[in-house]
């Protein structure tokens, strides 16, 4: 499917920053299924021998052309595991979107209103074994799942009012009768 504005073949680039347990990794592959695009999920994930406000940041990460990249908040390039707190991350959060964001046509924040469905799906998932179905019973380490989620969320936020963008959330998208959920398919 060619993505065509005005007759002429328009390439086109969509970043996904997400909480976890959102619908982000279906989303994804919805987007990338009806505009034809390539998925491309978490690209930062555990990784990276190079600051990426050096300048071969993006040369080394360029993105084809027509693309949906998925990633979650506070996955992002050289940042410092140890000794950093929570305004630590969202100022380099902030820093590295801001940056990053423009290199896509489209930018979708998004996030859940229902922690506490979020909190247990999250802790669920970090406990799970192999590919056991989704039956939730308390997990270990929940409480630290609890301040997680919400720690996430708040980054979410800042980079919302940071970037002027709205936030979507799940319950819109996948509610059956949600006209937004609609609007995605």
């Amino acid at each position: 499917m060619n993505k065509k504005i005005f007759g002429k073949r328009h390439d086109m680039k969509i970043l996904i920053i997400a909480t976890p347990r959102t619908g982000s990794t279906e989303l994804t592959f919805r987007i990338s299924r009806i505009l034809s695009l390539k998925p491309i999920f978490e690209p930062f994930i555990d990784m990276n021998p190079f600051n990426y406000k050096h300048p071969s940041f993006m040369e080394h990460h360029s993105l084809p052309d027509d693309c949906v990249v998925k990633s979650l908040v506070g996955q992002i390039p050289y940042r410092k595991r140890m000794n950093m707190n929570n305004d630590d991350l969202i100022n380099i959060c902030k820093e590295f979107y801001e940056m990053y964001s423009k290199n896509f046509d489209k930018v979708i924040l998004l996030g859940r209103h229902d922690l506490v469905a979020q909190t247990e799906s999250w802790n669920w998932f970090t406990n799970k074994k192999n590919n056991e179905p989704y039956v939730y019973t308390k997990q270990p380490h929940y409480d630290e799942n609890v301040k997680y989620i919400h720690d996430r969320n708040r980054i979410l936020r800042q980079l919302a009012k940071h970037l002027d963008l709205p936030i979507t959330y799940y319950e819109d998208i996948y509610n059956q009768d949600s006209t937004k959920g609609r609007k995605y398919e």
